[in-house]
């Protein structure tokens, strides 16, 4: 079985990814193959539950049961076609931030030919950079929501590696505070 573009499907029509999951996936058995393919779209939905639990899977080194998914991300930068070798492209102080952080953070080093054609196609994609071309997992489900509040300040400070998630203490309570 092959499902495509599960993400935009659970996000956008919550009812639907529903009978996807109780229907046609119940079909599955043990030793049947299951393909999930999608760009991610945020941080909530089947999509990105059954990602999380297969990211989680494979993070402790266990092995996968016949019913288990297997995480797979493929990032832009192993892309050998996704180079610009120009040297008119400029790249901004953000930008430049934003590839250092994927160096220190991930170990991710990009030549400056990758830089360029990153550097361009965010000048076309903006906001949705990160949603279409994502360097790591993290970064391609933990976008900014379309029509979100503080949404470019959410996705530079995200760009520049300003956010993580933060492990906590389930038996500790947690107290949130927002003012808009």
């Amino acid at each position: 079985m092959h499902i495509s573009e599960f993400g935009k499907i659970c996000i956008e029509n919550p009812y639907k990814a529903r009978e996807i999951v109780t229907g046609a996936l119940n079909t599955v058995s043990p030793g049947q193959y299951v393909s999930i393919e999608s760009t991610a779209e945020g941080n909530s939905g089947y999509f990105f539950d059954m990602c999380e639990r297969a990211r989680r899977i494979q993070k402790m080194g266990q092995g996968l049961s016949k019913l288990d998914y297997n995480f797979w991300f493929f990032p832009r930068y192993e892309e050998p076609s996704y180079t610009l070798n120009d040297d008119k492209v400029e790249i901004t102080e953000d930008m430049k931030g934003y590839f250092v952080s994927l160096y220190n953070e991930h170990n991710i080093f990009l030549t400056d030919a990758q830089k360029n054609r990153y550097a361009k196609k965010e000048e076309e994609q903006q906001e949705d950079m990160m949603r279409e071309y994502p360097s790591t997992p993290d970064e391609a489900f933990n976008l900014a929501i379309k029509g979100a509040y503080f949404e470019k300040e959410i996705t530079k400070a995200m760009k520049e590696g300003r956010m993580d998630k933060v492990e906590y203490d389930p038996a500790l309570s947690v107290n949130t505070a927002r003012d808009l």
